[in-house]
């Protein structure tokens, strides 16, 4: 989710319905199976089988195969990052984000991680 979350910064997330979730929410999913991922919601759609169909992306990593969430099913929502001991808004979506080298990447986290926890 590289520049909008850098890892290891702490979330503030609520629970919603899946088929309440919009383009440009970041989610985190995967909770279950102890593997948690945060992503950006890209789409939502309704499944056939009743559930709701979720299209997810990282900022940087690209689409991922799209997600089924039960019907009724509760998903986790990031309402805010900790920066400085405030929880302050996501920032949105950048562009640039997937042009940018690894060893830039790196950097930035590192000058993020002085600059934004202290």
């Amino acid at each position: 989710m590289w520049p909008a979350l850098i890892p290891g910064d702490i979330l503030r997330a609520g629970e919603v319905p899946a088929d309440r979730l919009e383009a440009g929410q970041v989610a985190v999913l995967g909770r279950k199976s102890g593997f948690p991922v945060v992503h950006r919601v890209t789409g939502v759609r309704r499944a056939p089988s009743g559930g709701t169909v979720l299209f997810t992306a990282g900022d940087r990593s690209g689409p991922d195969r799209p997600s089924t969430v039960e019907p009724e099913g509760l998903v986790a929502v990031v309402t805010g990052v900790l920066v400085r001991g405030r929880y302050r808004k996501v920032p949105p979506k950048r562009s640039w984000a997937g042009a940018v080298p690894v060893c830039i990447v790196r950097w930035h986290c590192a000058i993020a991680r002085r600059t934004r926890w202290h």
